[in-house]
């Protein structure tokens, strides 16, 4: 009997697992097709007519984790339906499923995903505006299109959005876009307890060179940390506030200051543009440093013509600060930098694209040895033919000598 027993068991054993096996396929299989029935309901649910049931199924889409899964296994003309039947109802909550969907690589939804958005924002300004959130750029594109359709009667909506870290970047894009119309709005924020807030609106202020809100962020560079300076003096820097020069004299002549922050004065020195500022700013033009001589040579160009007024020497780094500057005195201060033999290749190259320029280039290319001094005579060659005229007075030269020609040749194919 004992052997008996022993001999069912592993029959017993076998039957138990091949009976749970059984039961699991069946679970699954049954499992399947209510997934199937389900998704089969919700298609149906979603390209069908307009009804509360269909507002509901939206509605709760919007929290669904699988929605854009479900969106990108439609068929075309399903998603296309499904993006128009949104636009049917009016709830907070479908803005979060649009911009969910706009994630899709289908670009005929995807602009019916944004008409519905944009009908949407008529009547959930807000809860358009808190997408600003979405980093995707299909997403972002659709929604700030969206925003921008109400005009300035989104801003107050779109200052909200400052409160949610992953929207300030777009929310400030949008602000800026608006021009004066959203300082107002913004002047108030450089008081806010949120340092964050504070840092986004200078930020947004100082791009849209707002001057009433210089004197604040004045106060709030001052007493700023040393993480903190950069952002409150890029502001300042960008408004340009003559109030301001004091400030960007102090830290551009403090060799102890950060690189950065010299720079950052020197293109708010010459966003001023006083006598005083220009002056300073042709001292550090010829710093060691090349950031800061760089930025130097660009608040100069900032400054404009004023800048070259009475400048008596044409060297290099005239030549570069005049090659930003349109007019007179700047064409002036190039052909006088042109007509140095030792800098005809560098200045060339600074003259391009500059059709008041074409006169001085011809008569420096008459006076080169083309024979000894072909390289440079590529480099007027190259400038003339930036422009219109240079490109005609080039060709009345291809016939006069033959290594001219064959330099003009090599310039026109690129070679």
């Amino acid at each position: 009997m004992a052997s008996s027993a022993a001999q069912r068991r592993p029959v017993s054993r076998l039957q138990r697992t091949i009976r749970s096996l059984l039961v699991i396929s069946g679970i699954g299989i049954t499992l399947a097709l209510i997934n199937t029935f389900t998704l089969q309901s919700d298609i149906r649910t979603a390209v069908g007519p307009q009804s509360d049931g269909q507002k509901q199924f939206f509605v709760a889409a919007a929290d669904r984790p699988d929605v854009a899964v479900f969106f990108k296994n439609l068929k075309p003309e399903e998603r296309i339906s499904v993006a128009q039947n949104i636009a049917r109802y009016d709830d907070p909550k479908l803005a979060s499923l649009i911009a969910k969907l706009l994630g899709d690589f289908d670009v005929e939804a995807r602009t019916e995903l944004g008409k519905s958005l944009t009908k949407l924002a008529k009547t959930q300004p807000q809860a358009v505006a808190d997408q600003l959130k979405e980093r995707g750029s299909f997403q972002q594109l659709a929604i700030t299109q969206s925003i921008e359709s109400l005009g300035t009667s989104a801003i107050p909506y779109v200052i909200k959005t400052l409160e949610v870290a992953d929207a300030r970047t777009n929310a400030v894009s949008f602000l800026v876009s608006q021009g004066e119309a959203s300082t107002p709005a913004l002047l108030p924020l450089l008081k806010s307890e949120n340092k964050d807030i504070v840092l986004s609106a200078a930020d947004a202020l100082g791009k849209l060179k707002a001057r009433d809100a210089s004197p604040q962020i004045q106060v709030l560079y001052k007493a700023a940390a040393p993480a903190d300076r950069a952002a409150f003096l890029t502001a300042l820097s960008s408004i340009g506030d003559v109030r301001n020069e004091f400030i960007f004299r102090e830290v551009l002549s403090n060799s102890r200051e950060p690189l950065p922050l010299r720079s950052q004065s020197a293109l708010g020195l010459g966003r001023i543009g006083s006598a005083t500022a220009t002056e300073l700013l042709w001292k550090y033009a010829y710093a060691d440093e090349r950031e800061l001589a760089n930025s130097s040579i660009t608040g100069l160009q900032f400054a404009g013509e004023p800048a070259l007024s009475g400048r008596k020497t044409f060297d290099l780094v005239t030549a570069k600060v005049a090659s930003g500057i349109k007019g007179p005195l700047a064409d002036g201060a190039l052909t006088q930098a042109l007509a140095n033999p030792s800098l005809t290749k560098e200045v060339a190259e600074l003259c391009a694209e500059r059709p008041t320029l074409v006169g001085p280039l011809l008569t420096t290319l008459k006076k080169l040895d083309l024979a000894e001094q072909g390289d440079l005579a590529d480099s007027v060659l190259r400038a003339l033919l930036t422009t219109d005229a240079g490109k005609g007075k080039v060709a009345a030269l291809k016939s006069v000598d033959p290594i001219l020609t064959a330099l003009v040749a090599r310039r026109e194919s690129g070679a």
